[in-house]
Parts: structure tokens; sequence; C-alpha cells
């Protein structure tokens, strides 16, 4: 059965709206300017026909847009990776979170298991917060679940703690047997690994040595590319510089993103979308109604 939801048309529709992307919003200032740069070169190749006295300059175009094309390649695959490492962290918070609920609700039941549910259902939130450098934020859910903590220490690893405590509590209460505890403890030393994985990301960002070389060698290309072309292309070399200059500095624009796959930009993780989810999943969890065990 076709897919109700699909329009072949769709690519066609994005093109009408490309004005209101994030990465055409971002540079159409830069187009406009290398609009009238390329007219300004096409006049000048009119007046003085300086493709005669540079007649070189083409190939040395091509040469250098082999070059080009493996910095970008280089850049893109570096911010990539970041992104898809993250977005895996992620997934393995998702897991290990409906795991927990999953195990705890089973072992201790829906009264003694709350407590720790409501921690964990609010964790993905906090990591967040703290990923994104937002303190405040982090602070008022702290504040919200009633923990205390110090303003230099890690919040992360101060809920998780209260994880920690929580089943260790049911465990001196022989509410959990030392097989269960044991598989809790394993999934909340998980937590700590994705903490820990995601704040790598964070603290290790690309080198901006690398960021200023590719964005130097993308400018030089573009500044070159009129003057090379325009005795072939003439007047179309201005759509034609439009079309290169939003495809590679596009690129360029969403490879910086994606090195940041926690922030708030456009192509960054959704991970509002993914730490509501995370909660919703705990919240239902924790209504699940057990059946009695049979006599």
């Amino acid at each position: 059965m076709p897919n109700k939801d699909y329009n072949p048309f769709s690519w066609l529709v994005s093109l009408l709206h490309i004005h209101h992307e994030s990465v055409f919003v971002k540079l159409k200032y830069f187009l406009l300017f290398m609009v009238l740069y390329a007219l300004i070169a096409n006049l000048i190749d009119y007046k003085f026909d300086i493709n005669k006295t540079s007649s070189q300059l083409g190939e040395f175009h091509l040469l250098f847009s082999f070059c080009l094309s493996i910095i970008i390649v280089f850049r893109i695959n570096v911010a990539y990776n970041r992104w898809w490492e993250g977005r895996g962290l992620w997934g393995q918070l998702v897991n290990i979170s409906r795991n927990l609920a999953i195990k705890m609700h089973s072992f201790v039941g829906e009264q003694d298991s709350q407590p720790f549910l409501g921690l964990l259902q609010n964790f993905p939130n906090l990591l967040k917060h703290h990923l994104r450098k937002e303190l405040n934020s982090a602070q008022q859910l702290m504040d919200k679940l009633g923990l205390s903590y110090q303003i230099d220490d890690h919040l992360p690893s101060v809920l998780i703690h209260h994880l920690q405590t929580e089943i260790n509590s049911l465990r001196q209460a022989d509410k959990l047997s030392f097989e269960q505890f044991m598989s809790l403890d394993k999934l909340i030393s998980g937590l700590t690994d994705v903490l820990g994985g995601c704040e790598k990301i964070v603290n290790t960002p690309v080198p901006r040595g690398f960021n200023i070389f590719a964005r130097f060698a993308l400018l030089f290309y573009m500044l070159i590319f009129p003057f090379g072309w325009v005795d072939q292309f003439g007047i179309f070399i201005v759509p034609i510089l439009i079309v290169l200059i939003y495809i590679l500095l596009g690129l360029e624009m969403m490879a910086e993103e994606m090195e940041a796959p926690f922030a708030t930009a456009h192509n960054c993780l959704p991970l509002d979308d993914l730490a509501q989810r995370i909660s919703q999943n705990i919240a239902q969890i924790s209504q699940f109604k057990l059946k009695p065990p049979p006599i």
C-alpha cells in the first residue's frame, strides 16, 4: 500500500520556501555582497578584458577546487561524527532510563518506586541544561526537586548520587534483593557513562585553527571564481556564483552547528523533544498496574 503521507513534490515546496531556511537567512547579506562583487568583475572584464592577462586563473581555480573539496569533506565528516556520537549517547540514555524505570517499578512496586522515578524523570532535562551551560535553569530544577547542592557542584552527578542513595536505602530495607540491586546499580553507572560521553564532546571542540583555515579557503575560492570564469560565462557568472556560495558556505555553516550537537541551533540535536519523550516514558511506566503474583 503506498504511503499517503509521501509527497513527490515536497522538494519543490522546499525550494519555494528557501528564503525561510536558517542557512539562507544567515547568508542573504553575504549573497547580496557577492552578487555585487560578481557584477563588478563582469564589468571589469568587459572594460579591460582581464582574462587575456590572467589566462591561467581558471586552470588554477580548477586545481584549487580539488583541494577545497578535500577540506570540505573532512570538515563535514568531523562535524557529523560528533553529531552522531551525541545522538548515540542520547539513544543510550533513552534505553537506560526505560530499563531503570521498568525494573524499579517491577521490583518494589508503585509506591516505593515513586521517589526514585521522580528523580529519574528529571535527569534528561538536567543533563540538557548542563550541556547547554544553562546554570540558572539547572539550579531551578534542583530546587524544584528539593535536592541540596553547592554553587560549584556538578549537578548531574548530584542527581545520580541521589538515585544511588535511593536504591541503597531500598536494599538496606530488604525491599531489593542483591541481584536486583546489582542490576539497578549497573544501569545507574550507565547514566554516568552517558554524562561523561556528552561532556567529552562539549569540552573538546574542533580546533579553532582548522575552522579558520577552512573558511579562508572557501573565501579565497569564491573571490577568485568570477575572475577565472567570467570570460566563459559572462553575466551568468552571477547565478552560478550564488549557487556555489549557497552550497559551499551552507555546508560549512551546517557543519559548524553540527559540531556542537547539544546547542540550540537548527541543525543540532532536538534535546528538548528527546528529554520530554524520556520523561513521558518514565511517567507512563510509573503508572503501570502490577498484577499480583499467582498463589
